[in-house]
């Protein structure tokens, strides 16, 4: 009886696993392409009044984006599917990628986003793709209920620990409510303020499980400091930071080859980059990629990593292989893929919903790098 419980007990937590794989994937897709088609509308030059509806409807995407993601990261700890995989990270690092991530939704509201740090480069010993979400959490609990005019993101060396800060000049949290503020459910603020309360409580756990810890000190009136501490590191080199070279950068100097299934993403894809100014090839297979691929120098893979036949992955192998490309940027839905940077692939990972500020500012370093 004891063998088919723990059967019968397996059986049900892997359907809960492909449950969530899923509803991630089907859920973020449409997200993804709505993202996208606000974005060749703000580019269209619209009139006022209807500037100012898409503006509202890019919050509400990126609320609905942010709820998705509470609610598919705390089914995750529960079933124990986040298993942390820590390395040294460049603290500077960490904290430029959460402000390409946040800018947009920060410039939308009026809110000033700023690094602050002061001391030689630092790093961290981290999951890259848990310290993201749990930094981006802390990010966006402080645009959506500080009512903060400016956010700062820092990092400074206390003892063997590394101690990010996200501090707010907004309204303060009090005194009573500091004790339950990383409780699941728990939310502070008026019952229509955004989220379900999971930011900060997926917060704590994710921190948790990188050996790490995390608290808040805040005055009603006075802003709030939230800090997060983890094991500190020797730096990893930093890559070379791109620089715009005067006019060197010009859009249609660059092929982007597009590879994504789904004809409607692809083809917002292809529009966003055209309205960019970059010459653009879309295709729905890797096989079509790889037969038509442009005699350019200068040319750049976007792709999905889920393909039909040859996967993104595959993709971009075989194409390091012929020397046929300047550097790549794979896209999923599927956050289990870390988030970020490889230098040694001059590869971006990036997440659907496409975040538009996010996908240009990885081409820009792909074609500004030096590395």
């Amino acid at each position: 009886m004891l063998e088919v419980s723990r059967r019968q007990a397996e059986q049900e937590s892997q359907r809960k696993t492909r449950l969530i794989t899923v509803a991630s994937h089907d859920l973020r897709q449409p997200l993804n392409i709505i993202s996208l088609i606000l974005e060749n509308l703000t580019s269209n030059g619209l009139p006022e009044q209807q500037a100012g509806l898409v503006s509202r409807l890019k919050i509400s995407v990126t609320h609905f984006n942010n709820l998705l993601a509470s609610v598919l990261d705390i089914s995750r700890l529960q079933e124990g599917m986040i298993t942390p995989e820590a390395r040294k990270l460049s603290a500077l690092e960490v904290m430029q990628q959460i402000a390409e991530t946040c800018t947009d939704q920060a410039q939308r509201q009026g809110v000033e986003l700023a690094i602050e740090t002061t001391q030689q480069p630092a790093g961290v010993m981290a999951d890259p793709q848990l310290l993201h979400r749990v930094l981006q959490n802390l990010v966006v609990n402080a645009l959506d209920h500080s009512n903060a005019t400016r956010i700062t993101l820092g990092s400074s060396l206390s003892g063997q620990q590394l101690v990010f800060e996200v501090t707010d000049n907004g309204k303060g949290i009090d005194q009573s409510m500091l004790a339950r503020i990383f409780d699941p459910f728990y939310r502070n603020g008026r019952r229509d303020d955004p989220g379900l309360g999971l930011g900060l409580a997926i917060v704590r756990e994710l921190t948790g499980l990188m050996s790490g810890h995390c608290e808040v000190t805040s005055q009603p009136g006075q802003g709030a400091c939230f800090r997060v501490s983890l094991p500190a590191a020797s730096a990893p080199p930093m890559p070379v930071p791109h620089q715009a070279r005067g006019n060197d950068h010009k859009p249609h100097n660059h092929y982007l080859v597009v590879v994504e299934d789904h004809h409607e993403a692809r083809h917002w894809v292809c529009q966003t980059l055209t309205s960019w100014g970059y010459r653009v090839m879309g295709f729905a297979t890797a096989e079509q990629a790889v037969a038509q691929w442009p005699d350019q120098p200068d040319t750049i893979l976007v792709s999905d990593i889920h393909l039909p036949g040859m996967s993104g992955h595959c993709l971009l192998d075989t194409l390091l292989a012929r020397s046929s490309l300047t550097g790549a940027i794979l896209i999923t839905a599927n956050t289990a893929h870390i988030q970020g940077y490889d230098s040694a692939q001059r590869l971006w990972l990036l997440h659907k919903p496409l975040v538009p500020m996010r996908l240009r500012a990885a081409i820009l370093h792909l074609t500004h790098s030096t590395d």
